[in-house]
């Protein structure tokens, strides 16, 4: 008779075990699947996102560019404008300062005329008064003697502060 190997219950059969590893890898096989689908939807999406990305940007730069373009005009224009505006305003100030020019001569000028007339009519009062003005003053018992005229008054620095126009003295 023959010797029977008997084997150990474990309760697993080479069976169960196969099956058990066959499901599972047929599980990893699913997860992989599963995976890989997701990966690529993600990088479809990630690409998708990309160009998306690089549209917008490339909208930005173009209107950045073309609100430089326009910010570059528009400056340009304003210092053109700014040129003409300083050119005018030079001219304006060339012609008030002309006119202003002119306007102090013709002050100067009227100044001394008006000058020139009061002192003549400084001078006619001075000669019509002093003449004999200290003859005028007898009647009230002064003893003038002399009439001057035209004294001037220095201060410390010998800068004359006035003069004056008659002075009468008794001769003392």
């Amino acid at each position: 008779m023959e010797a029977k190997i008997e084997q150990p219950q474990m309760g697993l059969t080479f069976e169960d075990v196969w099956a058990a590893i066959m499901k599972t890898q047929e599980t990893i096989e699913k997860s992989q699947i599963e995976s890989e689908k997701s990966k690529a939807e993600f990088d479809a999406r990630l690409e998708k996102s990309q160009i998306e990305f690089e549209k917008s940007n490339a909208e930005f730069d173009a209107r950045l560019e073309k609100s430089k373009a326009e910010f570059d005009a528009q400056l340009k224009s304003m210092r053109e404008e700014f040129k003409i505006s300083q050119a005018r305003i030079d001219a304006i100030i060339d012609r008030t300062q002309a006119q202003v020019d002119k306007t102090a001569a013709s002050v100067d000028k009227l100044s001394k005329n008006l000058g020139g007339i009061g002192e003549s009519l400084g001078a006619l009062i001075e000669t019509l008064i002093s003449a004999k003005l200290w003859e005028k003053f007898d009647a009230y018992n002064y003893n003038f003697k002399r009439a001057y005229r035209r004294i001037p008054l220095y201060d410390e620095n010998s800068k004359i502060l006035t003069d004056i126009d008659i002075l009468l003295s008794d001769g003392g």
